[in-house]
Parts: structure tokens; C-alpha cells; sequence
């Protein structure tokens, strides 16, 4: 007692020093030092580390919750005012660190030791609060998410040796990450399931990558610290021509130039390509990259037909203007064809949804009833712009002949302008016009991009030496067309300037429907994605600039909503924070797009069944039907509920859709099986209960006290007793989720016989009962009984010959009997003596059958037919009584005594392979 007393104060001691002594302990509240149980205990010694300073600075809810009882809300969610940043200090460490992953519903990650990976243990933390998330048998580790006030009930749980933190590993992904592999918890991803993208193809359509291979050379490797010297890109070897043109890439970038100069770092110049692979990179750094650029559409459908053919994900970040809004586009259905054609392996494409939201505008021609002929030199009437349910009027100017946009000394605007038209075959034409506002001054008119196209668009760098208002017009051209759906985009080029905080470039602005041509790709059977942007810092709110939907065909689009606004290492000059600053900033659906590309491999990879070319896989359209569907149908929902035209599914969790991919391991129920061999039982085992939810090919591993084996039914012998067997399934060999487990039972039987002995007279029989009794659990299976080492001249049988025990002992009478001997043939005493009559009735029954023949032919007489009859009938009822009726035991009586002897007797029962017997005695006087 005096020990145990010493002990607790030794406790108590500790942890006074722990939990007291340690700097920033009333960051967070503690629980009423009164509270005893608030004290930590020898047990709370089982959280390692960290973990034990984050126990004792958090509240801690001991309450132990049993099989049936139910844990609330309350017992799970964190305290108030929990922050990361009131922790102790060692904590804040591990977590700045990455030694430590707290998430936002202020669970920890942890490796749980307990005694025995068990279903009851497993149970045991779920209902205590841990989510479990993968399990290792041999280290009887259980990983786990635990909330930070359920850490020491769960180390207090008798099946648990002690809590630490996971072991990390660290990727070497370069030196700048973009924010969103966090947000969008790729990072996680290859935690977890061990994936990176390895085997997958991923290629980027953009302007150039700049920035990344050194110049001066022919074989060029990385630029002294660019992005590959970094790690920010995988290592690969650059070709330039003698002009210096980077024209050819091998390694871990393949790349084509469809640009007309065939330069790959752009036509001009550009890095853009750069950064949107950094991104991929860094969420799925095993890929295999793939790059191309362009200059004219035409180039740009080649591009997409070259990525298409060969890589298993391709991504863009290309808008077309003065297209088609609908999906009709020349690049937009080429797209959706590239996309769609099942000789192409591509399972994904995505497209970014473009910037434009606040650069466009869409209503019906208004007429103004104001001439254009002074303005522009044409009559016909100008469009009367104003605002509508869908249009706002930024600076409150009223209904107005034209859209003001301001434009800085220098910089340059683009203005598309197209109506709902036919292409090609449009019988309207409509003016467009900019005017410089302070002088009344046409500076520029728009021009058709193709004959009878329903387009006008101009282009106008502001050279007047000021920063200034020019107005934007549209003109009915001489009257004569009909009223037309007009839309706009205005593209500034060097740069927006915004007139209101709301970041609109012009007055009127329609946030709907401002998805330029390639952004509004569709396809059948399966649709192209395009993604919108939301900011990292802020990820549930919409980019201002991220187009919104619907397709002028009335699609819903964006599909799904990833990162923008994230860190890259800005190399070629590409970013959009000022020039010097390290690490860039890449802001844009332009940013978001390759995140949706980088959770797309890691899919991939972890069902392998829906690349193309994998074993087992499944066809082209299923495989891109179920792909889409991942990442749509798992991301975090935004905005409206369901699909809608700002966020579409939401933002993308590439966590969710990567549990959608995990295989159920199934191994069937808990087995009780008979014996069958002096070993165990040889029985087969079934995993045809385990599910692949993409139906991939499964490998199947089980392990335990069996042995192991593979195989959906492999055959084992099990020893006799309870055996724990568990069953992995993988359906990429890299990712094994939480294994199914069984018992399986081998039950055996005993034999045993009573009387021990039994003393006869020769011709007598010897009775027995023989008893068989079940060990370990029911025996189901049949035990056949037999004997040997009889006497000479006796036999043995069993009443009933066979049985089946079951669940309790059972019973069959043994019958041994012995012989006196006889001259003749004699039935045993229990059948009856052949009569004498009997042996002669056959002759008058012949006699009767040699004449029936004659006499029949010549009296044709019933009276011989029915002698005939009658005389037969004897005959056999004669024999029959004579031998003994039924009955299939006979045994014909040995002429020869059983001798005199005291026997030993073996009595054997016998089912499938296995033997068990005893012996009785048998005295024969």
C-alpha cells in the first residue's frame, strides 16, 4: 500500500511539472484544478510527445463510451476559442513543422498502439471518437483522427499502449508549393494512400515555359536556379536550334511546339506554361509532364489533338473571343471530339472558365433613337445601354448611348463584340465603335472576323499621353438589322484598370453567361470540365473575376471550382506580384485549372482500371464517365445547392473523391468448419464479398494464423481451434485501406463407447453404445463409424452407421455377433426356417408352364390361365416368408465357431480425412 501511495504521489508530481512548468499553459482555459480529473494521470503518460503538452493545455474529456452508447457533437467538437495559436509552444512547433496536422474540426492525426488490431478494439476507438483511417497489423498500429478533447479518454481506452504522432514523409517538391495542394488536400492524398501521379501523363496548353532551361546551349539542362535546379519541376533536358530556340524537350517534360516559329518558350515569349506546371507538379509530383503551345485556333486544335493522343490528362488556360458562346466554336468542339474519341487515351480535360466576369456584357439591342451619322459617319441608330436584372450600372450613369471604359496612358484593350446569328450566314450587321470621350473623337471601329460572321471586334492602345475615359458604342448600321442578342467582352491586354471596387473594367456589366468560346466545351457522351477560381485565403467565396454561367446553350457552367491566388517560383518573370518579389503569386482560373488537373492523376493512379491500356480497364467512356464524376460529384458544395453557374459542383476535395476510389476488403463472415484432416481443416477461404466502387481488378492478400495466401479463393489448412485470418485488397498494388477480418473455427469430436467390455457365448451378440461428442464448437459434418481387430467368424454394425453430432453428443448402438457354426447354411435365429413345401412348389409351377403354351392354343381355357397364376403367387409368397422379408443387414452365418477369446476391439469414426477411435473389450466364451 505504502508503494502504491508512493507511486500516485509520484504521479501527481509529475504531473504538476507537466502540465504547470510548461510556457503559454493558460493560453487555453483549463478545466478547474479542483477537477481531479483533469490531473494527468500514469495513464495520460501514453500520449508521446506534443501530444501530452496539447492534453494538458485542452480540456480533456474522459467520459469512456461503451458498445451501444452513442458520443455527441459536443464531446467531439473543440473547445471555444480554440486556436493553434494559443497552444503551447511545443505544439505550435510540431504543427509549423508538419510533425503535427491538427485540422479545422480540431482533430489531430495519430498512430494509435494498441495490444491487438481487433474488431472489437477497432470499435472500441470509433465509439470513443477516433476516425479511423488505416490500420498496420503487423505494428499493431491503428492511424487516427482524434479530437484534441478526447485525447486522453482514448489513451486511457485498457486496449491502447500509447498515442504518438504519425511519421511524415517529407516530399521533395521544390521550394515553393502553391497553397492549394493544402486547400484542396492533395497533400493529404499521397499521405495517406501513398500515390504521387506515378504512370500518369499530364499535359498543359498554354504560351510558353519560359524561364526553365539555360540558354546558350544546345542540349540544355535546367537554369542555374530555375525551377528544376529547385525541384519545382522534374529533371529534363532542353533542345535549342542554332537561332537559340528552345524546340524540343526530354525527361520529365515532353513538349511540341505548334507555334508557327516553333519556339516552346512561347510566341512572344511567355512562362505562363511555367507556372500552370509548377502547380502539377507539386500536387502529383510523380507525373509525367507534357507540354504544348500555340499561336492561331488552328494551331490550338492541334495542340489539343496532340495532347489528346497522348497523355492521360490535359489542361488548359486559352479563351477564344468572337466565337460562339455555345459550345459550336471551331476549338470548342474540337475539344469535345479530342476528348470523346476512344482511340485517344485522355480521361479528363479541363479548361479554365475564364476571367471575365467582370469584362462583359450581354442584352437585346435597345434602340436608342439617336442617329450615329455626326459620331461615326453611318447612319443608323446606337444601342441604348442601361441596366437589367442581369446588366448593373457600375457608376449609377443611367440609361446611356455608350459604355465608358478608362484606359491609362499606354495601355492597350481588346473589344469582341458578337450577336445571335448564324456564323457565317448572318443577315445583320451591327457597328462597334470607340470613342474618346473628353473630345467626341472615333478612335477606332471594329472590323468583321470573317465574311457574314455576326462579329465585330476592335483593338486600341490608349496614345493620347493620358489616362482616359473612351466610350464603347454600338450602332443598328443603317437600321437594318433586327433586333439581336448582343454580348461583348472587353479584354484589357496590359493590364485592367477597374472602376469600382467590384474590380468591372466598363459601367454596364452582365456578370451571367461570361464564358468565352473553348471555356464553354462540352462533348458527348462525356463533357469537358472547366473550372472557376476561388482565392485560397478566401475559398468559399467566388473570384470576382471567375466567369459564371450559363453557355448561351444553357449549360451549366463552371463544372467545379479549384485554387487561385497561389505561390509559384515565378521564373521566366511570370507572376502577378511585383517584379523581384519572391515567391510569385499566380492569380486566375488560369491557377485554378491545373489543381483540377493534379487531383485528376492522383485519381488516376489510385484506380488504375480507368487509364487507358491498365489491366482490366474499363472502356473509354466509362472510364472518363467515372473520372468526371469523382471530382464532381465529392467536392465541397458552394453556392446553390446542386450544380450552378458560379462555383458548379464546388470546390474541388480531392480527399473525398479519393475515398470514393478505396477498395472493400470482404472476407465474409465468421467460419465454423469441421475438421477434415489429423491437422486442422483444408477449406477454402472467399473474398468475393470484396468491392472496387470503379470496379478495378483487385490483388488479395490474406495473412494470419492460417498462413498466407493470395487469390480471391485460395484453399489453406486451418489448425484445429479459433485462427484469426484478415484479407487486404489493393487495386493499384500501392494503396491498402483497412483490411477485413474473420475467425475461423476448426472443430474436431471424440469417440467414446460403453460398456467397456461385454462377455458373451459364442453365437450371441454384444451390445454398445458409442458416443460422439463435438470439441470446440458444432461438428456439421458426417463421422462414418467402423471397427476392426474382431474376432475370427463375427461382425460388427452400427445403428445408425453414420451421424452427425452438430452442436451435442449423440449416439449409435454397436452390435457385435459372434457365430456357433453349422453344417449348413442356416438363417440366424431371428428369421424364420425355410419350409420344405417351398422347394418343391417351383416344380409343379414348371410342369403348369411347359403346358400352358399347348393347353391355351387348344381349349383356350381360363380355368389353366388362372392355375397358372395362383400356382406362381404361391410360389414367391413361399420364398419370400422363406428367406425373410426386407431387411438389407444379412449376414450369412459363418460355418466355423467364433473361437473362444478375450478381443480388443477397435471402434473407429471417420469423417472426410480425419480418424478418431477408442477400443472396447469383447470376452467370447
Amino acid at each position: 500500500m505504502n508503494r502504491m501511495r508512493l507511486k500516485s504521489r509520484a504521479s501527481l508530481t509529475f504531473v504538476f511539472v507537466i502540465c504547470f512548468a510548461l510556457p503559454g499553459w493558460s493560453a487555453v482555459q483549463l478545466a478547474d484544478p479542483a477537477d481531479k480529473t483533469e490531473k494527468k494521470t500514469t495513464k495520460e503518460c501514453k500520449l508521446v510527445g506534443p501530444l501530452a503538452d496539447l492534453a494538458c493545455a485542452v480540456p480533456q474529456d474522459r467520459t469512456q463510451v461503451v458498445a451501444g452508447q452513442k458520443i455527441s457533437k459536443e464531446q467531439l467538437a473543440p473547445p471555444a476559442g480554440f486556436s493553434i495559436q494559443k497552444l503551447p509552444k511545443s505544439v505550435r512547433d510540431a504543427v509549423d513543422a508538419g510533425t503535427m496536422r491538427i485540422n479545422d474540426k480540431g482533430e489531430v492525426q495519430v498512430y494509435i498502439v494498441v495490444t491487438d488490431v481487433s474488431k472489437q478494439v477497432l470499435n472500441e476507438l470509433q465509439t470513443n471518437g477516433a476516425t479511423i483511417e488505416l490500420t498496420d497489423n503487423r505494428r499493431k498500429i491503428v492511424q487516427a483522427r482524434v479530437p484534441v478533447t478526447r485525447l486522453s479518454a482514448i489513451a486511457e481506452l485498457p486496449s491502447v499502449c500509447s498515442v504518438r504522432l504519425p511519421n511524415y514523409g517529407m516530399s521533395n517538391i521544390g521550394s515553393i508549393t502553391t497553397e492549394g495542394d493544402s486547400l484542396l488536400k492533395a497533400d493529404q492524398v499521397r499521405a495517406l494512400f501513398g500515390v504521387n501521379g506515378t504512370g500518369i501523363r499530364v499535359g498543359v496548353i498554354s504560351g510558353g515555359i519560359a524561364g526553365v532551361f539555360a540558354s546558350g546551349c544546345t542540349s540544355c539542362s535546367g537554369l542555374s536556379g530555375g525551377p528544376i535546379s529547385t525541384g519545382d519541376l522534374p529533371p529534363a533536358i532542353g533542345t535549342r536550334d542554332a537561332s537559340g530556340r528552345l524546340i524540343s524537350l526530354s525527361g520529365g517534360i515532353i513538349a511540341q511546339s505548334f507555334c508557327g516559329n516553333g519556339n516552346l518558350e512561347g510566341c512572344p515569349t511567355n512562362a505562363e506554361g511555367t507556372a500552370m506546371l509548377e502547380i502539377i507538379y507539386d500536387l502529383a509530383p510523380g507525373v509525367q509532364l507534357l507540354f504544348a503551345n500555340f499561336d492561331t485556333d488552328l494551331a490550338f486544335e492541334n495542340a489539343v489533338n496532340f495532347l489528346a493522343a497522348n497523355a492521360d490528362v490535359v489542361v488548359t488556360d486559352i479563351s477564344f473571343f468572337g466565337k460562339p458562346y455555345d459550345g459550336t466554336s471551331n476549338v470548342s468542339t474540337n475539344t469535345a471530339s479530342a476528348l470523346n474519341d476512344n482511340i485517344n487515351p485522355i480521361r479528363a480535360f479541363f479548361n479554365s472558365t475564364g476571367n471575365r466576369a467582370r469584362d462583359h456584357y450581354r442584352g437585346d439591342y435597345v434602340d436608342s433613337g439617336v442617329d450615329g451619322t455626326t459620331l461615326v459617319g453611318v447612319a443608323g441608330n446606337f444601342h441604348l445601354f442601361r441596366a437589367t436584372a442581369d446588366t448593373s450600372d457600375v457608376l449609377g450613369l443611367g440609361a446611356r448611348t455608350f459604355d465608358p471604359i478608362f484606359l491609362k496612358g499606354g495601355a492597350t484593350a481588346a473589344i469582341f463584340l458578337v450577336w445571335n446569328d448564324p456564323f457565317s450566314a448572318s443577315t445583320n450587321d451591327f457597328g462597334l465603335y470607340l470613342v474618346q470621350d473628353s473630345t467626341g473623337r472615333l478612335v477606332k471601329t471594329g472590323l468583321r472576323l470573317g465574311p457574314n460572321e455576326p462579329n465585330r471586334a476592335l483593338e486600341y492602345t490608349n496614345d493620347t499621353g493620358a489616362d482616359r475615359y473612351f466610350d464603347i458604342r454600338i450602332q443598328n448600321l443603317g437600321n437594318k438589322a433586327v433586333v439581336r442578342n448582343l454580348n461583348m467582352f472587353i479584354r484589357p491586354v496590359t493590364g485592367p484598370t477597374w472602376l469600382a471596387p467590384t474590380q468591372e473594367t466598363h459601367n454596364y456589366n452582365t456578370v451571367k453567361s461570361s464564358v468565352p468560346a473553348q471555356d464553354d466545351a462540352g462533348g458527348s457522351p462525356v463533357s469537358v470540365i472547366s473550372v472557376a477560381a476561388a482565392n485560397w485565403k478566401t475559398s468559399d467565396a467566388i473570384e470576382l473575376f471567375s466567369s459564371n454561367g450559363p453557355t448561351l446553350d444553357g449549360r451549366i457552367k463552371p463544372d467545379v471550382t479549384a485554387t487561385d491566388g497561389v505561390s509559384i517560383t515565378g521564373a521566366g518573370g511570370f507572376g502577378n506580384s511585383p517584379p523581384g518579389t519572391f515567391p510569385q503569386t499566380f492569380f486566375g482560373t488560369s491557377a485554378a485549372a491545373p489543381h483540377a488537373a493534379g487531383v485528376a492523376a492522383l485519381l488516376l493512379q489510385l484506380a488504375p482500371c480507368l487509364k487507358s491500356g491498365a489491366a482490366g480497364a474499363r472502356t473509354p467512356v466509362d472510364a472518363r464517365t467515372l473520372l468526371r464524376k469523382l471530382i464532381l460529384d465529392n467536392a465541397f458544395q458552394l453556392g446553390d445547392p446542386g450544380m450552378n453557374n458560379v462555383f458548379g459542383a464546388g470546390r474541388i476535395d480531392a480527399l473525398a473523391s479519393a475515398n470514393q476510389t478505396i477498395p472493400t476488403a470482404n472476407a465474409g463472415p465468421d467460419r465454423t468448419v469441421a475438421g477434415n484432416n489429423p491437422a486442422g481443416a483444408d477449406l477454402v477461404l472467399d473474398g468475393s464479398g470484396s468491392r472496387d466502387p470503379d470496379a478495378c481488378p483487385l490483388t488479395f492478400a490474406w495473412s494470419g494464423d492460417c498462413g498466407p495466401a493470395s487469390g480471391i479463393n485460395p484453399t489453406l489448412r486451418c489448425p484445429f481451434g479459433t485462427s484469426n485470418m484478415s484479407l487486404a485488397v489493393t487495386n493499384n498494388g500501392i494503396t491498402v485501406p483497412n483490411p477485413s477480418k474473420i475467425q475461423v473455427t476448426v472443430t474436431d469430436f471424440n469417440v467414446a463407447v460403453s460398456p467397456a467390455s461385454a462377455t458373451v457365448s459364442r453365437g450371441q451378440n454384444a451390445s454398445y453404445t458409442v458416443a460422439l461428442t463435438p470439441r470446440i464448437g458444432s461438428f456439421n459434418a458426417p463421422i462414418a463409424l467402423s471397427c476392426s481387430g474382431l474376432p475370427a467368424s463375427s461382425f460388427c454394425s452400427f445403428s445408425p452407421p453414420t451421424i452427425t453430432p452438430g452442436a451435442a453428443q449423440v449416439t449409435s448402438t454397436l452390435t457385435i455377433s459372434t457365430s456357433a457354426g453349422t453344417a449348413f447354411l442356416k438363417r440366424p435365429l431371428s428369421r424364420q426356417t425355410f419350409p420344405a413345401y417351398a422347394f418343391w412348389l417351383p416344380f409343379p409351377a414348371g410342369i403348369a408352364l411347359l403346358g400352358f403354351g399347348s393347353e391355351c392354343r387348344r381349349l383356350r381355357s381360363r380355368i389353366v390361365m388362372r392355375l397358372l397364376v395362383g400356382t406362381l403367387l404361391l410360389t414367391i409368397t413361399a420364398l419370400h416368408i422363406g428367406c425373410g422379408g426386407g431387411g438389407s443387414n444379412f449376414r450369412p452365418p459363418s460355418p466355423t465357431p467364433t473361437p473362444t477369446s478375450n478381443s480388443v476391439i477397435n471402434v473407429i469414426g471417420t469423417s472426410a480425412g480425419l480418424q478418431h477411435s477408442t477400443t472396447v473389450t469383447l470376452n467370447v466364451q
